[in-house]
This record gives structure tokens, sequence and C-alpha cells, in this order.
């Protein structure tokens, strides 16, 4: 993201044609990055794709395209998808990043298909058609690549036909290796026997794979590289150690595929919360039918210790409901008539009956599924250089090869046959998996760990950028504050106890809508339920409200009424003074309220003040511990940006304990505080709720909205959403950026130490083919292990 600009944007991706080389992407990328008006863009020459952000205003899509145009690219645009031109499929058997590269590019070369992505992370493509055209097999063409391709919305039965026939394959592999090294000590001249059916089990998948990757993209993937070196050693007459390699190589893909299933696993698992069926109540039946087919206004029924199966909102019953698996809310939520229940929830002991709001794949929980699964498709920043020095490492390593199997035969040296062995050893070496997967699956365990907690983070990029902020904007009303006014103190004069003012105040604003009314009468309500003893003869049972007579409202000054045949005052200062009730010796007391940005409400009758009232905004209950678990996490400066008045917001940065205060700020002023604090501190995080917050979120490294209370324009501008409203859930995100950064470092010093290791051990010819497959599936599950300890994240552990 580039904080100095500001939505609303637009972003277009683009399929291109003629992009033939790494280098040309970067070009394009930086021809297109340097027009005036692009915010971003980024060109994937893996998928042949380009995705630009910029601003409808101060550019014209035509100058986009002309630009890619006269570079000498065509393009093939994903506009906004249309309902019935896009599918997504389930993918099986996709064991490592290289190989969602080449299923994406196949499928993206379709006639008929506008554009094709693979998301490694969950295991899963989605396809944009052409409109008007013959659709193409989608999952004929997947399977031609040895994968297996379903419709999301069709029935999964978890390990697919041809992932178990893999297995049977790898495990046939295995008894003739084991076969062969038997064979060896009674009968070597058979031995080979076993070791070609070895080779021809294991090595099935692998060799056509490569031939079908050659074919349809050009590319030298790990399954040819493979081959060759297989072939390699079967033409040096070295049979076990081919077929060695060949189960050495089935083996470690087995547990890859195994491993990542289990990190996109923890993510399906969430769709399977919400049941399969709900109870719909027509009339006086209650049938049971399946979630597809109830419509919004329908009212279903929940049992006790059923999952609510779709979103709603309570018409009868209450009940205690556990929201963990949306909200990662520890306790469950009482709810009642009115209240809003979400899909994949679980009922406590209450029977409830629901009218239904949303369909079932329009619920929360399915947009949250949807929306991480969306996330990890962004490629953070580290995993795009990653891929870069991917595409120029491997034909590095060939060229190395290359030269060990050419140069000793071109300079007379002996054992020509010991250096073609090593170079062969190279190629296994040559594959770039580890480095490749070291990113995505470290992000997708993060992502996913989050969204369980009430987190949602919308891609690497931002889970990234969380690990790297510095200081955080926080806008204050809704977001630091409660969003609403409560009385904070309470002075009587003239010998009234505070119980009696406050009936008298309640009395009177009981008819007015004013925020401060409201503020009132809510002390009011609390300080009754806490005193339940009888109340005085003359006030309303239903209310515990004084009955008033002849009321008046003056708007913006304050409220009158007749109690008792008294008439009463309830209002500001100006107010007062202007219905004869003396204020003076009350002075001192308002100029403290004022400086310290409370308001004044006073109480009185013509010619006596009864006492008087402050009415303020007050700091959300977890708001100070929130501010301070981030200074513990390494935040360094926090700031506090309010429309506000002065004095309000700097009484609310002292409790708090923020750095820095700039109040009386308008949307746009807003923008430019948050820029100026990103001149000060590299990245900086905002967090806001409302729709004046939108700016600024746009502006800053990281938005974050308030998920419950957040304005739509919020939500869907911020970058991370904290789903259950509670600032506590900053630290742990912030934590968790800085975790995951330091697993994909690992893991990138890991791929890259291992392969250099045995890089070096090829020169002395110490290197065979089973230490370089050993090396390599090792590195690959290596990083993947190490990866997914963020779905146990110790940033989360506290949440």
């Amino acid at each position: 993201m580039i904080p100095e600009h500001a939505r609303p944007l637009r972003t277009v991706s683009y399929t291109l044609t003629g992009l033939e080389c790494a280098d040309c992407a970067s070009q394009l990328e930086r021809a297109i990055a340097h027009l005036p008006g692009v915010v971003e863009a980024g060109a994937q020459f893996a998928a042949a794709r380009l995705e630009v952000v910029f601003q409808p205003e101060a550019i014209d899509e035509a100058r986009i395209l002309r630009t890619i145009s006269e570079m000498g690219y065509g393009t093939k645009q994903a506009r906004a998808l249309t309902a019935g031109l896009r599918a997504e499929y389930a993918l099986d058997g996709l064991d490592c990043g290289d190989c969602a590269v080449h299923v994406e590019q196949h499928v993206s070369a379709l006639p008929g298909v506008r554009e094709a992505r693979v998301n490694f992370g969950a295991a899963k493509l989605e396809v944009v058609f052409e409109q008007g055209t013959a659709r193409p097999d989608i999952p004929a063409a997947v399977a031609a690549l040895g994968y297996q391709a379903r419709r999301q919305d069709a029935a999964g039965t978890g390990s697919s036909w041809k992932t178990k026939r893999k297995m049977f394959a790898t495990v046939a592999s295995g008894l003739a290796f084991v076969g062969g090294l038997a064979a060896e000590r009674l009968s070597p001249g058979a031995a080979w026997v076993f070791f070609a059916a070895a080779v021809a089990a294991g090595g099935f998948y692998m060799a056509r794979a490569a031939l079908v990757a050659l074919r349809t993209s050009r590319g030298l993937d790990i399954n040819f590289l493979m081959t060759v070196a297989v072939l390699g050693a079967i033409g040096l007459g070295r049979w076990e150690e081919a077929a060695e390699v060949v189960f050495l190589f089935a083996v470690g893909n087995a547990l890859a595929a195994s491993t990542m299933d289990k990190a996109r696993a923890a993510l399906r698992g969430l769709l399977s919360l919400a049941p399969p069926q709900a109870t719909v109540r027509e009339g006086h039946r209650e049938l049971r039918r399946p979630v597809e087919e109830v419509q919004p206004g329908a009212v279903i029924v929940v049992r006790p210790g059923d999952r609510i199966p779709l979103d709603g909102e309570v018409v009868e019953g209450r009940s205690a409901v556990d929201q963990a698996a949306l909200t990662g809310e520890s306790m469950p939520v009482e709810k009642a008539p009115g209240d809003a229940v979400f899909a994949g929830s679980l009922n406590g002991l209450g029977a409830m009956a629901i009218r239904v709001v949303n369909k079932a794949e329009d619920g929360a929980l399915a947009r949250i599924v949807h929306m991480v699964e969306e996330a990890q498709a962004r490629r953070a920043p580290i995993q795009q250089f990653v891929d870069r020095f991917a595409r120029y490492y491997t034909p590095f390593v060939l060229a190395v090869a290359a030269s060990i199997a050419i140069g000793p035969w071109l300079f007379g040296l002996p054992d020509w046959s010991g250096w073609v062995y090593q170079a062969l050893a190279l190629l296994v070496v040559a594959c770039p998996c580890a480095l490749v997967v070291s990113t995505p699956v470290a992000v997708a365990a993060a992502l996913g760990a989050a969204s369980r907690k009430g987190l949602l983070i919308k891609g690497g990029a931002y889970l990234e950028a969380l690990g790297r902020v510095e200081a955080v904007a926080f806008d204050k009303t809704g977001t630091l504050t409660a969003g609403r006014p409560v009385v904070t103190d309470l002075v009587t004069t003239d010998g009234y106890r505070p119980d009696e003012l406050l009936a008298i105040a309640a009395a009177l604003e009981h008819r007015s809508e004013h925020p401060v009314a409201e503020a009132i009468l809510r002390r009011h309500r609390d300080q009754t339920r806490a005193e339940p003893e009888d109340c005085c003869s003359g006030c309303r049972p239903e209310s515990h409200l004084l009955v008033v007579d002849d009321f008046q409202a003056f708007p913006g000054r304050g409220v009158a009424g007749r109690l008792d045949g008294r008439r009463l005052f309830v209002g500001n200062p100006p107010f007062m003074v202007d219905q004869g009730v003396p204020i003076g010796a009350v002075g001192d007391t308002l100029e403290q309220w004022r400086e310290a940005g409370m308001t004044p409400i006073l109480v009185g009758e013509s010619g006596r003040l009864l006492g008087l009232l402050a009415i303020a905004d007050t700091p959300r209950e977890e708001a100070t511990e929130a501010l301070r678990d981030l200074r513990a996490a390494g935040i360094r400066h926090i700031a506090l940006l309010t429309g506000d008045h002065q004095a309000v917001a700097e009484r609310i940065a002292r409790d708090l304990g923020a750095d820095e205060v700039v109040a009386d700020l308008l949307p746009d002023a807003k923008v430019k505080a948050v820029q100026e604090l990103l001149g000060r501190h590299e990245r900086v995080a905002m967090v806001g709720d409302g729709i004046n917050d939108a700016p600024a979120l746009a502006t800053s490294t990281v938005g974050v909205a308030m998920g419950v209370r957040g304005s739509d324009a919020a939500l869907e501008t911020a970058d991370v959403v904290l789903m259950q409203d509670d600032l506590r859930l900053l630290a742990p995100a912030v934590r968790l950026g800085r975790e995951a950064l330091s697993i994909v470092k690992q893991n990138i010093a890991i791929s890259l130490g291992i392969k250099a290791v045995l890089v070096a051990l090829a020169i002395p010819q110490v290197l065979t083919l089973g230490m370089a497959v050993l090396g390599d599936v090792g590195t690959t599950l290596l990083v993947i292990l190490n990866g997914m300890r963020l779905l146990r994240a110790r940033a989360l552990k506290a949440i």
C-alpha cells in the first residue's frame, strides 16, 4: 500500500499476452506505476497478470491500456465479476507452489477463460469466463495436469480418488525398493527388476506432470528436474539410486500434501460449523429444510445445544450464545428478541425462534471464510521478492549443473561420469519449492489462526505491515471511547440528595431526544436497578420516573416542567441564568469541568440552584489496557486524532496515556494528520469506526476498523477488522505480524542455507542423489511445519 494516496480508488486486473520474461514483467510494472494517478502496479510473470490500483479522476483506464500496448503486450481484462461468469473449484493433490503456478497458467490459456487464479494456501481455483463463449471443461483440464478439481458447491469427499491412487503408487514404489535392496544380497543381477518397478510405480505421476508442464507452459518444474535426474541415473546404470530418488520424492510429496491439507482444513472447518439443515416454522408445522433453500424472512427454530444454521434476528426466546467461531469472544453472549445471531454460533440452554436475514452463501461466517481465502491469495511484499528471486535462482543452478557436467569433459578431466552424476544431483537441488512455499504457508496459517480469534486481516501484505508498524493513530469517538455520553460527576446544593437530584433531572429529560438526556436517563435507570426498594408514590411504576406536567423544550439550551406544583429547569449555564437560577456559587466547578472537556448540566428552579451534573464521553473499558499492551508489543508512538474539541481530546488522552493529541479535525484534515505521522514514523496504523475515518484508514500503512460498530465504508476500506470491537486484539495483531515476519525470514534462511550446503557438497563429489532428494524434500517439509507453527501463534494465546 502506498500511503500518500487516499481512496476512493479503482482496481483492475489484466491477463497479459506476449509476456516472455520476468525482466519484461518488471519493466512493465515500473512503467505503469510511474503513470500519474496510478497508486500501485503489480506484474506477476508466472501468472502473466497485471493488477493496477489507480485514481479514476486522475487517469483514464484507456491510458493504462495504451501504455501496455505500446510496450508490446496484449491484455484480457478481468472486470467486476458478473454473476454466472465466475466459478470456484476445490483442488486435490496440489502439493507445491510450483504446481499451483502451472495449473493457473494452463487454465488461463483455455479458450473461453478470461482469468484463472489459484490460491495455493486454500487449495482453490477461481475461474472467470468470457461472456457469450462456450465454457471449457475445467475439471478435465485440471485432471490432465494430474490434479482433481470439483465445484465448490459440489459435495466433497475429503481425500480424492486421485490422491488415494498416488498414495497407493507411493506404497508400491516403497515395497519394490525394499524388495530390490533385499534382492541385491541374494541375486544382484535381478535386483534391477525390483528397482525398475519402484521407478515405474513411483515415477509415473512425476513424469506425466513434467511432460504436461513442459507442453502447456514450457516450464521446468520440480517434476521435470526429478525426471531428468532419474533418467540420468538409469543411463549411468545406477538403478538403486534412481529408485531411491523416486521413492523419497513420492514420500516427500505425500507428507507435504498431508501437512498442507491440515493447514487448509483449519479454515475450511469454519464453514462446517454451520449445520446443513434448518428447522423452519411454516404455520403450525416445523419442517427440516436444507439451508440453501431457506430465504430471508423465514422463521427458524433453534433448540438448546444446537448450532445456529443461518444469520438472523431473535423474535422469540432468550439464550446465551457462543460466538467464538466468528468473533473470538471467550464468553457466551446473552441474546434476547431483537438481537442479531450468526450462523455457526452455538446456542446455549434456551430455545429461540429466529427470523432469517441472510441467505446461507451471504452469511457472516461464509463472508469471513471468503475474505480470509481472498487474503491468503494476496501476496505480501516479502513473498513477491521470494517469487522474483526464485525465477532467477533455478536457471542459475541449472547453469551450474550444466557446467559441472560438461566442464570436466571439455578440459579432459578423468571420471567424467562422476561429474555428470553430481550435475544430476544438482538438478534436484535446483528445485525452489521450499523457497517458494516458505512465505505462503506461513501467511495462510497466520491469517487462519487470526480469523478464529476475531481478527480479520485482509492479506499477507497487511500482516507483514502490522509486523513493521511503529506508531498507531486512534479515532476517539466510538473507537477509544464508548461513543455515547455518560454522567461522570454529580454535585448537589441546598441539601438535596444525589438520588433526588437525578430523579428530577431524569423526569424532565424523559421527553427529550438529546444525547445528554439519554445519558441522564441511563444513569437513572442504572441507579433504580441497583436500588430496588419501593419508589415514591408520585412516580410511574413502569419507569420509576416522576410525573412532570407542562413540559417545554428549548432546543440546544434545556427543558422545563412542573413537578408537584414547582416549575423546574434542566439545561446549560446560559439557559439557567435566563431562567433566574443563580450559578455564581458553582463557577469554579463549571470552569474545572470545561477545562476537563466535560459538559455541565444544571438543575434548579427560579431563584434556587439544586445541583449540577457533568456529562462526558468516557474511554472504553479495555482502552487503557489495549494501549498499554501496544507499548509492550513495541509501538513507540500513540496518537489520538479526533474532530472533537481540544479539551475533550486532551482529557481522554491523559486518561489513556496517549503521546499526542490532534483535535478539531475534519475528515480531510485527519488524512493530513496521518500523512504527517507517516513523515515522522515510517509505518503507521490507523484505527477508526466511522465514515469520516475511511480516508484516513486508506492513507495509513494499515487501516484497522471496528467490526461491530464500524460503518460499511470503514469496514470496506480497512485492511484489518476487529470482529468483536475489542481494542485488546490490536497488540496480538501486531505481535502476530512480527511473529509471522520472523518465521518467514527463518524459512528463507533455512531454504537458502540448506541449498547452499548441498551445492557446496557437489564440488568435492560428495553429493548423492539420495542426499539431494532428502535435502530438497526435507527442507520443504521443514519450512511448511515451521510456518504451520503460526496456527498456534504465541501472539494469539492470550486472547
